[in-house]
């Protein structure tokens, strides 16, 4: 210590700051005695050589201050003296308070306030410290938030229809994809970006009773969004709620941000659920629908919710139904679904001199005689679809339309009528029954039943006292060896291949998959079975499916129904399903576990185990080999045409004609009599009337789905080559992943950070901590992953990209701590003076206002680095590079301090310099930012000024009114651009606002030697 101590005067331990500030209490000699009350703790040190540094606090520093009854109040230093030793702080609110009154816990000091105290830490905390605030700043400035971390892969249709939403201002929309193509992933996909830009903060996810659990399940697990499930005077607080629609009638609207409400069109129009929702569309800024067939309850309900969209200044134009109310439209998207383009480029006024099609030599084709190139239907489409962007909420995609689904490969596999009881040994016959008499029959019994219309609702709960509930399929055993047989032959030479086995009950599962275990050729070959069923916990699920798609891991996973729904098994590409679902849609969604895109393999097979024989010459059609699943597998392949391809309306067609059929015997006959062998049959369908007129319907209704692929909603839910462009950016950012940052921290805060296998690392507490908690991990830690791929393999490891709360952690604890604020270093520098101080100065670039979202996208850089030298006019960061730790030397933290005190004056002169060029640079960036921001918005108010044009003059080459709702759409969505400008530039006229500042971040002092 430089001077000798006195009673009252407050320092805190450097070794352990945990501590918090003491107080001396007596000062006996050549020691004193100084006292923690925060810990409790009284220490006695020698004057000349404690420790301890003296606490103090400076101008502008924060203070917690405690008075007589133990309250602490936080207060901001104005003016600092010094009386008989002591300090007295005068507060912005005129408070006195002497030292004495600090709380022990220490207050907020500035960079420099540390430095000076002594209070240093190693550059290499600096530097990291540096590192991690440029990390969020390309973070923020991607606009990416949101898009980057989601358990999912990257799909374009998904980002593009996610991105092209969250332009708008208020996002309110109909998500309504056809099933399977991610509608859930594209809702979490707005929710974790406007969550993470802070756009929003309280939303509420209202989905049908059933499916609470599952959209639990898939935001905690793809997007690490932890909701609370509500209910009514337990969570009423809960800033993110799964709600059910029984529960909207009792919600407070007020202060919610966000509704995403799933399978909307359950919600009937005349329902007082439509009532509560219709309430909540009038206060909530942002609305997201989901449902995959929005017009099922018919237009007119469809047209009700569709202008739960469109209520006051919340909608970006008045649009109905996601198709059009304009006229304008509707003449474009008849034109494009007749695919008249050469009539419609006339209207549109398309030009042909860009987007015209290329000639094989790659000059622009033109006619033979010399005349202008026609324009290229590319062209066309682009004009219309352009017109129509600004007005359309509503968003679909279909599979027609998306690339990259692996091909089927449908395999029927029979059981024969007699066969071994590979567990038992019997002798088992199966008779030959009528498919009808057979339906009648397992109904009354209460047996599950393939043709029924509905799946049976009986799930197979667990029977009582904890007995095993007995097979519901009776030949359950001959289909497990139908499949051993399968299984055995396929892995005989490569053990890795994986299998999965899909039936429909619980204990049918539990038995399917003690069969296989018992199953002697399957042992031979040692290959390990694991099962998957709603009678397991989550953590058990996790567990067999994470076992399943380890490349080492069980050869064969034996799911109940629970694994046909939002799974993902790709890591595997052949199904067996031991028996039929009774419906098309439940085989889809089956199928869907493994024809999924992203599928490695370019053939998935589906092995569909069925009654019959397949022995000596095939089926015949006779009546010993009418099965009662051989109908329903002739039905779904012939005439639904929904096995080797996915058939948008098989499940209306189904539901329509399949209990026709049953009653049908002539239609039954004929296709019974289809042999298997023929993948095209000739068999006349038309003799019955009934399987004539499912063919015709079919054909019709495909027919005009194939037209409505060019509508205007479904082509401008993925446009090329904007979604791919948007893919390459997403993915281009994610390669840099967050790992560096992510184990650069946790060994600078002692927390265990360990490689355990490829792409797997564990991250979790230390016994010597520097912080409390570990953001976004469990107490006693993870196992986590920033490889995407490995992440959707392993869905019991947390995944880790620059969405995860462990990223936002640590950028937040960057931000609210000490760390690396202030730091002293040696600097060999023979070429300069020698013991002169160089002050490298961090300025953090902060914005304030509820529109950061917007302005941090002009903002690519957060930091600005200001270095000043002692005896040296200029500022001297272009001429100084960056230095890390290894050209620079330790200073030990006694002779900083001793530094620091001689130093002082030194100090705060080059803090004054920094300060004041800190002041000439936000002058800078304010003039940049405003003039990037009215460059960007001008060149997208040029745009929509084109576009309006475009429009006049097509309605004058329709003959339509100028007042159509499009046109009116795009000049609304002008007018709330320049308003959304205006506002900006008016933050940014005044820098004294404070929107907008540079603030002191963290100083690194340097020494210079030789």
């Amino acid at each position: 210590m430089q001077t000798r101590p006195i009673e009252g005067q407050r320092f805190f331990l450097d070794s352990e700051p945990d501590l918090g500030l003491g107080i001396v209490v007596a000062v006996k000699g050549r020691q004193f005695e100084i006292f923690f009350p925060g810990a409790e703790t009284v220490r006695m040190y020698s004057v000349d050589t404690a420790p301890v540094t003296r606490a103090y606090y400076r101008t502008g520093d924060t203070i917690l201050v405690e008075d007589e009854d133990g309250a602490i109040a936080r207060e901001t230093i104005r003016e600092v003296h010094n009386e008989d030793g002591l300090y007295f702080y005068t507060t912005q609110q005129r408070e006195f308070f002497p030292e004495t009154k600090l709380s022990s816990r220490l207050g907020s000091a500035s960079p420099v306030t540390r430095l000076l105290n002594g209070q240093v830490d190693h550059s290499k905390l600096f530097e990291l410290r540096a590192a991690t605030i440029q990390a969020q700043a390309a973070y923020q400035s991607s606009n990416l938030q949101g898009l980057l971390g989601a358990r999912a892969e990257l799909l374009p249709h998904q980002l593009y229809v996610a991105k092209t939403t969250l332009q708008s201002e208020r996002v309110r929309v109909m998500l309504a994809d056809e099933v399977g193509l991610g509608k859930t992933i594209e809702a979490g996909y707005i929710a974790s970006h406007l969550l993470r830009t802070e756009r929003v903060s309280r939303i509420s996810f209202c989905v049908p009773q059933p499916l609470l659990m599952q959209w639990f399940i898939e935001l905690v697990r793809r997007f690490q969004i932890a909701p609370v499930i509500w209910n009514e005077g337990t969570h009423e607080d809960a800033a993110i709620r799964l709600i059910s629609y029984d529960d909207l009638p009792v919600q407070d609207w007020s202060e919610l941000d966000l509704l995403i409400v799933d399978e909307a069109h359950h919600i009937a129009s005349d329902s007082a659920h439509f009532t509560s929702l219709d309430a909540a569309a009038q206060q909530v800024d942002h609305l997201v629908l989901l449902s995959a067939t929005p017009a099922q309850m018919g237009d007119e309900s469809h047209l009700q919710r569709m202008r739960l969209l469109d209520y006051g200044s919340k909608g970006d134009g008045a649009q109905q139904a996601g198709q059009t109310a304009s006229r304008l439209l509707e003449c474009i998207e008849t034109a494009l679904k007749e695919e008249r383009y050469d009539w419609l480029a006339s209207k549109l006024d398309v030009s042909s001199d860009a987007n015209v099609d290329a000639a094989p030599d790659g000059s622009a084709d033109s006619s033979l005689d010399g005349s202008p190139a026609e324009p290229s239907v590319q062209a066309v489409i682009d004009k219309a679809l352009s017109m129509s962007a600004p007005t359309l909420k509503l968003k679909r995609n279909r599979r027609a339309n998306i690339s990259g689904f692996p091909i089927r490969q449908i395999a029927p596999c029979f059981i024969n009528k007699t066969l071994a009881d590979p567990v038992s040994s019997e002798s088992v016959e199966l008779s030959a029954i009528d498919p009808v008499e057979s339906a009648v029959d397992s109904c009354e019994a209460g047996e599950y039943n393939p043709l029924a219309s509905q799946p049976n609702s009986d799930t197979g709960d667990s029977a009582p006292n904890g007995e095993e509930l007995s097979p519901r399929l009776p030949d359950l055993a001959l289909r497990v060896e139908r499949a051993a047989s399968l299984i055995a032959e396929a892995n005989s030479s490569r053990k890795s291949t994986k299998w999965l086995l899909i039936v429909h009950a619980k204990q049918d599962a539990i038995a399917a998959k003690n069969l296989l275990d018992q199953h002697r050729q399957l042992q031979g070959l040692g290959l390990a079975t694991t099962v998957f069923h709603e009678g397991l916990d989550l953590i058990e699920r996790d567990r067999a499916a994470a076992w399943f798609t380890e490349p080492d891991g069980a050869q064969i996973l034996v799911c109940s129904e629970i694994g046909s729904e939002g799974r993902n098994f790709q890591a595997c590409s052949r199904l067996i399903c031991l028996d039929l679902p009774p419906s098309p849609d439940l085989l889809e969604q089956r199928i869907g576990r493994i024809d999924r895109i992203g599928q490695r393999s370019q053939i998935v097979s589906i092995y569909l185990i069925l009654k019959g024989s397949d022995n000596a010459g095939g089926l015949d059609g006779s009546r010993a080999c009418r099965d009662s699943d051989f109908l329903l597998y002739q039905w779904y392949r012939h005439i639904l045409s929904s096995l080797d391809r996915y058939n948008p309306i098989a499940a209306e067609l189904h539901s329509v004609y399949w209990p026709k059929l049953l009653q049908d015997a002539q239609g039954q006959s004929i296709l019974l009599s289809v042999p298997l062998s023929e993948a095209k049959p000739t068999t006349d369908f038309s003799v019955s009337s009934l399987l004539k007129e499912v063919c015709s319907e079919r054909i019709r209704q495909l027919a005009i789905r194939d037209r409505e692929n060019r509508a205007l909603v479904d082509l401008n839910s993925l446009r090329e080559p904007a979604a791919s462009e948007l893919l390459a950016q997403i993915d281009e950012f994610s390669s840099n992943t967050p790992q560096a940052l992510i184990e650069a921290l946790s060994a600078e805060f002692n927390l265990h950070f360990e490689w355990i296998r490829e792409n797997i690392y564990s991250i979790m507490p230390s016994d010597d901590m520097m912080i409390d908690h570990i953001p976004g991990i469990p107490e006693d830690g993870a196992e986590i992953t920033f490889s995407r791929e490995t992440a959707l393999g392993r869905e019991d490891i947390l995944f880790v990209g620059w969405d995860s709360p462990l990223v936002e952690g640590m950028f937040d604890l960057i931000s609210l701590q000490d760390f690396g604020r202030a730091s002293m270093m040696l600097f060999p520098a023979p070429k300069l003076p020698q013991g002169k101080m160089i002050l490298e100065s961090h300025f953090r670039l902060v914005v304030r206002h509820r529109a950061k979202h917007k302005l941090s996208a002009y903002l690519p850089r957060l930091l600005e680095r200001i270095v000043f030298m002692q005896d040296f006019a200029g500022e001297l960061s272009a001429k100084l590079p960056y230095l890390s730790s290894e050209s620079l030397k330790t200073l030990p933290r006694a002779r900083a301090r001793e530094a620091a005190v001689l130093l002082r004056p030194v100090i705060s002169s080059l803090e004054n310099k920094a300060q004041a060029e800190a002041m000439v640079r936000l002058d800078t960036v304010y003039a940049n930012l405003t003039q990037a921001l009215e460059n960007d918005y001008k060149a997208k108010l040029d745009e929509l000024d084109s576009l309006a044009q475009d429009m006049q003059k097509a309605l004058r080459a329709f003959n339509l009114p100028d007042d159509d709702l499009a046109l009116k759409g795009v000049l609304a969505k002008r007018d709330a651009l320049v308003g959304e400008r205006d506002d900006l530039l008016r933050v940014l006229e005044n820098k004294e606002n404070g929107v907008i500042s540079l603030e002191l971040s963290s100083v690194r002092a340097l020494l210079t030697t030789s």
